[in-house]
């Protein structure tokens, strides 16, 4: 009799999950439908059928302390496994304490992304874990912007583009979610999905202008800072000045040095600063995109030496680098000859019969 009653209660629980979320989920798609001045109503209905009664405590001292810690591990994470496990013991041990703790659920949203985020790609199943996790975020705290915002990411992440919309105006219209960095940073990745770079570098100069001390925050609006000076206001100063903050911000990261020796290249026609950062990058870390970089660098100041009429010595010595280094120029990236500054280099190789043998982007 006891078991079968336990059975029918574990039964009954499970049921009630699965309705909780249905209803969130549902409200999700009726976010979706409308404006952002009806987001407010659904909402609040959460809110009344959810919220704890007044008086009540919703996330004890101990949860919250907790939540904060796995939050700030996580900001420091850069792909680290361990730092992984050790904010996961963190939030599990936060919902022990109080299961309805909404930044420990948040964490744990966050968390999900990040181990499942992999070759550009979030698995299905991290997707829906987060996603669950967030939803129940949603529920213990309704009138936090902090859930909002990262279903927004995460929506955008799976091109659900009409609820990352939806999410990330709700969170918009929370008095607490204008002052968080991550708020225009995902707006800028939503408007980079959509293909609106007005937009994209609008939010990401907003999220510059929050002053956050966040340092993952600050990695993601640096690099959009310095895209916005190469790409659109191809402003050499400007851009060199956010490179730099990168560099201080993360000394060790080869990718800024390798994006930017790139960016160099292909937008500023330096092919001296490419080459020396292109080097730099493979000095910390050796990866393809740097190698293709640096063999870009290489024939790209032979074929503008020749194009500036220097001499036969010096052209020679260049061309003798640049095959010594990548022999018949197969590890060009045969997207970046499409740009302007490389015409030169596309001529000069199409000379030698070396043009054709790079690699597709």
């Amino acid at each position: 009799m006891i078991s079968t009653c336990s059975s029918f209660i574990f039964r009954l629980a499970r049921l009630v999950r699965l309705l909780v979320r249905l209803l969130v989920r549902l409200l999700v798609q009726f976010l979706v439908r409308f404006t952002a001045l009806s987001l407010v109503a659904p909402m609040l209905l959460v809110s009344v059928l959810f919220s704890h009664p007044a008086g009540a405590t919703p996330e004890s001292d101990a949860a919250q302390s907790l939540a904060i810690e796995a939050e700030n591990l996580l900001d420091k994470w850069n792909g680290e496994r361990g730092v992984l496990i050790e904010a996961n013991k963190k939030i599990v041990e936060a919902l022990k304490k109080e299961p309805k703790t909404m930044n420990a659920l948040v964490q744990q949203g966050r968390l999900f992304i990040m181990a499942g985020y992999e070759d550009g790609e979030l698995s299905r199943d991290a997707a829906r874990a987060a996603e669950n996790s967030l939803t129940s975020a949603v529920i213990a705290d309704p009138k936090s912007a902090k859930p909002y915002i990262l279903l927004g990411h995460l929506y955008t992440l799976t091109s659900r583009l009409p609820e990352a919309k939806a999410m990330l105006t709700q969170a918009e219209n929370l008095p607490v979610g204008s002052s968080d960095p991550w708020l225009y940073l995902n707006w800028n990745a939503y408007y980079q999905a959509v293909d609106n770079d007005v937009k994209r570098f609008e939010y990401a100069r907003r999220a510059l202008e929050t002053n956050t001390k966040n340092p993952k925050a600050l990695k993601v609006i640096y690099a959009e800072m310095q895209n916005f000076y190469v790409m659109q206001a191809r402003n050499r100063a400007k851009a060199d000045e956010f490179y730099n903050k990168l560099v201080e911000l993360q000394p060790g990261d080869a990718f800024q040095r390798g994006n930017y020796a790139l960016h160099l290249v292909i937008y500023f026609s330096d092919f001296e600063a490419g080459e020396r950062l292109a080097e730099e990058a493979l000095a910390i870390r050796e990866y393809g995109h740097a190698r293709q970089t640096l063999s870009l660098a290489h024939y790209a100041r032979w074929a503008d030496a020749a194009a500036k009429g220097k001499d036969k010595a010096t052209v020679d010595k260049l061309l003798a680098v640049a095959t010594a280094y990548d022999p018949g120029a197969k590890m060009l990236p045969s997207c970046a000859l499409t740009h302007a500054p490389l015409f030169p280099l596309v001529e000069a190789l199409k000379k030698k019969g070396l043009y054709g043998n790079g690699m597709r982007c």
